[in-house]
């Protein structure tokens, strides 16, 4: 069955590797046409298969014709009411919205409201009678194996004194997901012959990493010897807690420290329940990315 995808903030982060999945077998054969819709007129990567349509004048009919969308865009664009209505209004079968990284469903006890605005729209987006599924990554990482472009942004890290802190021990899970294995796993998703089979939620991650391999990654690249410095994960917890009364973007990072210092099923860490051979049997699709030290 051969596919009309939409996506929607194609100039972002997950973008690029997002199309070059959809551009590349074993799902290229499976595409029929791609729609990047953006404000810009842009996109990042160019193929005849490829029709920019902008959404200077807002969303209605540029889905027409179109089996899945995807949200790529950051919020609050990505939460654009306007967005579910031209969905619904064209018929579309699938709707990955704006997702990805923390599972914001398994923070909320500890953090309520955190994010709230995505998991609003996915709401929405269901309420509205739309195929919605979230995709939760875990952290993203870079192919050059970096988060955020620094090495060890994903840690307290104080690079002038040497000096990183890690939560727990160095056997603390994080795995990441490569942003080339997201782009895979979309891509997967909606070439697939049967929506109805998705998941409502679909977590997860390109392979075990620990924070020790990070910081043994980090010194062996650099040959630079780092100073552990170890914290109990129920202060970093309690850190998060108390500053959360006060909410700051200044403390996201924070904040993602601590969901992986929480472990399993406390939004970053997938280790036990995720749905990588529901996304990617056996790895007959791709083989996820390796973390290498």
């Amino acid at each position: 069955m051969s596919r009309t995808i939409a996506i929607i903030g194609a100039n972002g982060i997950l973008g690029k590797p997002t199309l070059k999945a959809l551009l590349s077998e074993p799902f290229a054969s499976k595409v029929k046409a791609i729609k990047v819709v953006s404000s810009s007129g842009k996109s990042p990567v160019e193929s005849d298969k490829i029709e920019i349509l902008s959404s200077a004048n807002g969303y209605k009919g540029l889905f027409a014709g179109v089996d899945a969308v995807v949200n790529l865009a950051s919020p609050p664009a990505s939460a654009n009411p306007e967005i579910i209505d031209a969905i619904k209004e064209a018929g579309v079968k699938l709707y990955i919205p704006s997702q990805f990284g923390t599972d914001l469903e398994a923070v909320q006890p500890d953090f309520p409201g955190f994010l709230s605005i995505k998991t609003d729209h996915s709401k929405a987006a269901r309420a509205a009678g739309i195929k919605t599924a979230d995709l939760y990554s875990g952290l993203f990482i870079r192919e050059d194996q970096t988060f955020l472009g620094q090495p060890l942004s994903a840690l307290d890290f104080d690079a002038e004194k040497g000096v990183v802190e890690i939560v727990g021990d160095d056997n603390t899970l994080i795995n990441p997901s490569f942003e080339s294995d997201i782009g895979k796993v979309v891509a997967a998703l909606v070439t697939r012959d049967d929506y109805s089979s998705i998941p409502d939620f679909v977590r997860f991650y390109s392979g075990k990493v620990t924070l020790g391999d990070l910081v043994a990654h980090y010194e062996k690249t650099t040959g630079k010897k780092l100073t552990k410095k170890y914290t109990k994960p129920e202060d970093v917890v309690a850190l998060a807690k108390s500053k959360y009364q006060n909410f700051s973007f200044d403390d996201f990072l924070l904040y993602l420290r601590t969901f992986v210092a929480q472990g399993e099923g406390k939004g970053l860490i997938f280790e036990n329940e995720n749905d990588r051979e529901f996304i990617n049997p056996g790895e007959s699709l791709f083989k996820w990315t390796k973390y290498i030290i």
